[in-house]
């Protein structure tokens, strides 16, 4: 299994996306893959700015 975690891995959406994450929820993106098995990619929000969302429901 090839752990994509490295900050450094990606291309420009990719780093974009790790650093929206980071900076506006301080949330981390975790991606793994196999070779003709398929890809995994977890977001970890921590759970008090994941609440910020449950508050908004005007969006």
């Amino acid at each position: 299994m090839e752990h994509l975690q490295s900050p450094s891995f990606g291309g420009i959406g990719i780093k974009n996306l790790r650093y929206r994450l980071k900076t506006l929820l301080n949330a981390e993106l975790d991606i793994q893959s196999v070779v003709n098995q398929g890809t995994r990619q977890v977001i970890q929000i921590p759970e008090q700015e994941a609440r910020l969302f449950d508050e908004d429901d005007d969006c």
